[in-house]
């Protein structure tokens, strides 16, 4: 069949929803893995927040985050170490000809959300601050006009 009879282009049409599936899957599996299988307690408190794979799915990159501000290398160490585990119990969970090879990133979207949202706050809290100020001054000019009379 050539790629113009069509069975090539329905190929390619089923595989574009099934990449956003699989890298979700990717996502929820490894998840669980770290939380209930894994036994380095450093790894206990890291969120996956997204995986992404590559077009011929053997290769997945797995972006992690954690609250805790220290210890980034020492947890992407911890990672690097159980790698070969995670990726054998993730090949036991998902249905790929190939179990994808995974490299663990940090997700710094995280840092940056937690930092605009805190930016926010301070913009609120000082907006605040301002429409009271505002409020105050009016009062105080208004009991001066009518004290007066």
């Amino acid at each position: 069949m050539t790629p113009g009879q069509g069975g090539h282009e329905k190929d390619v049409a089923l595989s574009k929803p099934r990449k956003p599936r699989l890298e979700e899957l990717i996502r929820e599996e490894v998840a669980t893995i770290l939380l209930h299988e894994v036994k380095d307690p450093r790894l206990r408190m890291i969120t996956v927040s997204r995986a992404k794979v590559s077009k011929d799915l053997r290769h997945a990159l797995i972006f992690v985050s954690t609250l805790e501000q220290e210890g980034e290398a020492e947890l992407l160490e911890a990672l690097e170490h159980a790698k070969g585990f995670i990726r054998s119990a993730l090949g036991q969970r998902i249905s790929l000809r190939f179990t994808p090879d995974v490299k663990f990133i940090f997700d710094r979207n995280f840092d940056h959300a937690s930092r605009i949202e805190a930016l926010l706050e301070q913009l609120k809290q000082e907006e605040t601050a301002a429409v009271q100020d505002a409020a105050e001054a009016r009062t105080e000019t208004n009991d001066a006009d009518h004290g007066g009379e």
